[in-house]
């Protein structure tokens, strides 16, 4: 998502180190996945809870 790209970027150039052009720091992915996930996983247990 658009969001997404742009947090990406952010936080490239904020923390950027020693990694190669074009990869992103794992600790800056790691935390921009953690919030996407934190915002899909009480939906993704609700769904879960009806099916079961």
């Amino acid at each position: 998502s658009p969001e997404v790209q742009s947090k990406m970027k952010e936080f490239e150039n904020q923390y950027r180190g020693r990694e190669l052009p074009g990869f992103v720091d794992y600790k800056a992915f790691e935390s921009i996945i953690k919030k996407r996930v934190k915002a899909l996983e009480e939906s993704a247990v609700n769904m879960l809870r009806r099916v079961t």
